[in-house]
């Protein structure tokens, strides 16, 4: 009967070294391709293509995995937020729908005519702009409304609050910075409120409107007056004075000859 071989220590250290190596290649490649970041690959025009699981690279000659890797991730992201704005168009045509249904706008036919036979949307842009603005024109008039009655009652804080809603909506509409300018007096903020009566001027003679001019000019010198600067504050409310006269705003008038009488 042969005896059994006996296994020599070099020939053990051999055959270990062996099951090593082996495994080493069948499992170190392995980690290695769950541990590596997804590559990019790149075709002959040199379009990013694949996706953020499977992508591979091009090894040519000034090519840059990082930088294609950075475009791909940038291109799932805008993919993802291109869904997004689809979901909003698809409400827009939605709502444009409901006012061609309701016979109460004639554009809404053409612009979804437009749409659906050419993809041209800017007709759908241009009336979901004149819908929004006549629900934004009626609500800053509301907020408006709401910070002049909390402003009169003392409730300063909703009187705010409905202000910055109005300006947000609007940030050069007049009503409303006339307002913030009167709360930010009652407030003791007078060089804030300095600045928003000074506003309110530029824009009087920006849109060339003598009213506005003459409500800034006012203001601004109440505000020179509760500073101590009278001469400013006279020089102001004659302005306004000068406006009102012309226009015939017996309101102004008033509140001008009131101011000027008040010690300036």
């Amino acid at each position: 009967m042969a005896k059994d071989k006996k296994w020599t220590r070099n020939q053990k250290i051999l055959l270990y070294g062996l099951i090593v190596a082996v495994a080493g290649s069948l499992i170190v490649p392995l980690v290695l391709h769950l541990l590596k970041k997804p590559e990019v690959r790149i075709e002959g025009d040199g379009g990013v293509v694949g996706d953020n699981a499977n992508v591979f690279i091009d090894k040519r000659s000034g090519v840059d995995a990082n930088i294609y890797g950075a475009e791909i991730e940038r291109r799932i992201y805008a993919e993802f937020n291109l869904e997004q704005v689809k979901k909003e168009r698809d409400n827009a045509v939605k709502r444009i729908e409901i006012l061609e249904a309701e016979g109460k706008n004639d554009d809404a036919s053409k612009a979804l005519q437009a749409f659906r036979e050419k993809g041209d949307m800017a007709s759908l842009q241009e009336l979901l702009i004149k819908e929004r603005d006549k629900y934004k024109d009626a609500l800053i008039e509301r907020n408006n409304e709401i910070s002049a009655v909390a402003y009169l009652r003392g409730d300063i804080e909703t009187a705010l609050s409905a202000t910055e809603q109005s300006l947000g909506l609007d940030p050069n509409g007049t009503n409303g910075l006339n307002q913030k300018g009167l709360i930010l007096t009652l407030q003791g903020k007078l060089d804030e409120a300095e600045k928003t009566f000074i506003r309110i001027i530029n824009i009087g003679e920006e849109t060339h409107n003598e009213n506005t001019k003459a409500i800034g000019y006012g203001n601004l010198g109440v505000i020179y007056q509760r500073k101590g600067e009278l001469d400013k504050a006279e020089e102001m409310q004659k302005k306004s004075l000068e406006i009102a006269e012309k226009l015939i705003l017996r309101g102004l008038m008033a509140s001008a000859y009131g101011n000027l009488g008040a010690g300036l």
